[in-house]
């Protein structure tokens, strides 16, 4: 009789000697005792998991920050460590640039970045999302505080002027004034919009791409689209409007200029829009990023750094260290400062000689790997060299502050940067390998699945269609 303790091999050799004796392998079989191996051909591949965010490459302050966050909140130190790069960013975004190549000042590369944590409900995301984005909203609402005597003499003189040139043109109607009388007066009320003092917004959540041009344009041309949820991607495939509107959060990324017409409402243009998106994600939301072929085929989800923290699950403690104080006021006074850079002019931040040979470094050693080991990245690996350059310029602003016009990139910040990008490149591939349409489960998958379960339940060897 044939064991489920012998080995293949043996198995094999026995039924073997059955069928040499004229015995029929079914009549000695025992459902408890099978010839092969258990197999489930629905087997998960088992991987590694993608490496630990390298905290250590993070400047004092973030680095600090991002550490109490993770221990006070017990979340993966990658959740407040990603999180805080994109906040950097939207701080610096228009402000900063980084041109890479100390010999090409026609390449540069905006700082905005557009950054994704994913994990299962109940990680922690959204206690961590508030913690390193509470700054800025503080930020936010001081700033709108101070300027709102201003804000709202300039509304009162906007509404009268408003008013005036609406009686100068009844009384044109009427030959009791000149249309000169009305073009000056429209002149001064064009100048007073152009110099509008309206209430600061960094941060918004889940806006159609009309409404994000319109805060685009009231903001310096800069925002931020921070949320734990992924509702912007229904609301860019096209939940409000039937149709999948991407072309603000394209050129936003690279700064391209963006024009939007509305009927009876006058034209915006946007020169050099820049956006920030930081979200944090279930799984359930970033397959579908990455399985919706409007997407992936037009270059959205390549834009896009992932990172899979490990769960922290199972490992945490009701009791757990606060924030310290000191580490979160550091972390405060630092993120202010960049938030108070001007907004009205743009810095080119330049990098050492030895930055440049790094950057180079890397991006001969990613040249190669496009068409072979990151051929499944469906493009994203494409664009990992020039964020990675952009990492390099946050980097800086963060070690910095207000001085990062006046200072170089150093080698050792571009080091820094390269081995983030390299971490976010791991994650890419567990993200692509792990949610990709070829992971995705086919209607005759889930039918096979669905068979081989009834099969386990019922013991026989044939199910009834229905």
């Amino acid at each position: 009789m044939m064991s489920r303790g012998m080995t293949l091999k043996k198995q094999y050799q026995a039924a073997q000697d059955l069928l040499a004796r004229g015995e029929p392998i079914a009549a000695t079989y025992d459902p408890d005792m099978a010839l092969f191996e258990d197999f489930n051909p629905f087997d998960e591949e088992e991987t590694t998991p993608p490496p630990v965010f390298p905290v250590a490459c993070l400047p004092d302050e973030l680095r600090e920050y991002a550490l109490a966050v993770a221990e006070s909140i017990q979340v993966p130190v990658d959740m407040p460590a990603v999180i805080g790069l994109a906040i950097v960013a939207l701080c610096v975004q228009g402000k900063c640039r980084i041109q890479p190549r100390p010999d090409d000042p026609g390449w540069t590369e905006p700082l905005n970045l557009y950054a994704a944590v994913i994990a299962p409900p109940s990680e922690r995301k959204s206690p961590a999302l508030a913690a390193m984005s509470e700054v800025v909203r503080k930020f936010e609402e001081q700033t709108n505080i101070q300027s709102a005597p201003e804000i709202s003499r300039w509304q009162n003189e906007k509404e009268i002027l408003e008013g005036q040139l609406q009686e100068l043109k009844r009384k044109v109607i009427k030959n009791k004034a000149s249309m000169d009388e009305v073009h000056a007066m429209q002149q001064e009320l064009d100048e007073l919009e152009a110099n509008a003092v309206k209430p600061l917004q960094l941060l918004c959540d889940d806006s159609t791409p009309e409404a994000l041009a319109s805060l685009l344009a009231e903001n310096h041309e800069r925002m931020a689209v921070v949320s734990s949820e992924g509702g912007i991607f229904d609301t860019i495939a096209g939940r409000y409007t039937g149709s999948m509107n991407l072309d603000l959060f394209l050129k936003a990324f690279t700064c391209e200029p963006y024009r939007v017409d509305r009927k009876g409402r006058p034209p915006e243009y946007l020169r050099k829009p820049t956006l920030t998106l930081l979200l944090t994600l279930q799984p359930i939301v970033m397959r579908a990023l990455l399985t919706e072929k409007g997407f992936t085929g037009r270059g959205f989800t390549q834009r896009f750094l992932f990172s899979m923290p490990q769960s922290a699950i199972g490992g945490r403690f009701y009791r757990h260290e606060a924030i310290p104080a000191k580490i979160k006021q550091d972390y405060d006074v630092l993120m202010e400062e960049l938030l108070q850079l001007n907004p009205a002019e743009t810095i080119t931040l330049q990098v050492s000689e030895d930055a440049d040979r790094l950057a180079c470094a890397f991006f001969d050693e990613l040249e190669p790997k496009l068409r072979t080991d990151y051929a499944n990245l469906e493009g994203w690996a494409g664009k990992i060299h020039g964020t990675t350059m952009r990492i390099a310029g946050i980097l800086h602003c963060a070690k910095c502050g207000k001085e990062a016009g006046s200072a170089i990139i150093s080698a050792n910040t571009m080091q820094s940067a390269i081995q983030i990008g390299r971490y976010f490149i791991t994650h890419a591939v567990c993200a692509f390998s792990e949610f990709s349409r070829d992971k995705a489960q086919s209607p005759a998958e889930l039918d096979a699945k669905y068979i081989l379960e009834r099969f386990k339940q019922t013991g026989s060897a044939s199910i009834n269609k229905g």
